[in-house]
């Protein structure tokens, strides 16, 4: 029997360190949680596994929620024989009793913070490019400055969604997506069109044409690629299935693939083509009008979130 435990704040290097000790067991864990725990499963579970000849794992994330009678209840029956333990907590004390009974302790590294961002810079780095995207280290800086810890990798996974095909990631992008405004970003932009919520895209565009300054020409181009990519992810499902979309974009993967497959097939493969020929067409109105860049964009905003677009003769372009 070994007792594993695991003290990290960051939820991510927490989980990198489960991954890595769920490798040596040939069975999946048995998993508990501080929140909502019950001793007596805990225990029935541990004596159970106690029988069997091959090595069993039981996993208890959060053991510091726990209340400080269940834990007193705990320290009386542990160890528990034939049963290897992994333990999570955010915070326990060195003279804590499980401190002192784990065979292995991992904490979080104390680091000062330009250590700690140029880590989480370079883990960032790495991750992009595993998926096929650059992504340079003065770029993935500022991201780690302008994103809480637990949420950067989410924030690169939309980021390498918005780039699509140009495959590289910059400081513009970032300042569209994960740290310009407060609360609306053109990623958000792009959703609410392709959710055809019409109130909340027109209130999204103005502030968001507002932040650049009254230039419409970078956000056409920045949906112009959302679309696309809509469009290719969709022809790719039909010939392929999810196999194929992640084959051609390795970052649309697990949850983020279901939630823009429904996005992409609710909006429709013809308001698709349909929403590309209006952004060339507003790009071109821009360029050669006098017309309150705002009004453009409302006007493109409503006619891309309106049933019209849904016409059978867009389907075949």
């Amino acid at each position: 029997m070994a007792v594993h435990l695991f003290i990290f704040r960051e939820k991510r290097e927490k989980k990198e360190h489960i991954k890595e000790a769920l490798a040596g067991f040939s069975s999946p864990p048995i998993l508990f949680q501080g929140e909502n725990f019950s001793l007596e499963e805990f225990i029935q579970e541990a004596e159970t596994l106690g029988f069997l000849s091959e090595r069993k794992l039981i996993v208890l994330e959060e053991i510091d929620l726990l209340p400080k009678e269940t834990l007193d209840k705990l320290k009386k029956v542990f160890p528990l024989e034939g049963v290897d333990f992994l333990f999570t907590a955010s915070n326990l004390p060195p003279s804590h009793w499980l401190v002192k009974q784990a065979d292995q302790v991992v904490r979080e590294k104390i680091e000062k913070p330009w250590e700690k961002e140029r880590r989480l810079a370079e883990w960032l780095v790495h991750k992009a490019a595993s998926q096929g995207v650059v992504l340079r280290e003065p770029i993935a800086s500022a991201l780690v400055k302008g994103v809480d810890a637990n949420g950067l990798l989410s924030e690169l996974e939309k980021l390498i969604c918005f780039v699509g095909e140009r495959r590289e990631i910059t400081l513009d992008d970032l300042r569209k997506i994960a740290i310009s405004t407060p609360h609306e970003t053109l990623w958000q932009f792009g959703d609410a069109i392709l959710s055809r919520q019409t109130t909340e895209a027109l209130k999204i565009g103005k502030i968001l044409l507002e932040g650049e300054g009254g230039s419409i020409f970078s956000l056409l181009a920045q949906l112009r690629t959302q679309f696309q990519t809509a469009r290719k992810t969709l022809s790719a499902f039909a010939e392929g299935g999810r196999e194929e979309v992640t084959r051609l974009y390795p970052y649309l993967k697990g949850g983020l693939l279901e939630k823009k497959l429904s996005l992409f097939q609710k909006y429709g493969p013809a308001r698709l083509a349909k929403a590309l020929i209006l952004l060339f067409e507003t790009e071109v109105e821009a360029k050669n009008s006098h017309l309150d860049p705002l009004v453009l964009l409302e006007i493109l905003t409503v006619k891309m979130t309106h049933d019209s677009l849904s016409s059978p003769q867009f389907a075949r372009i």
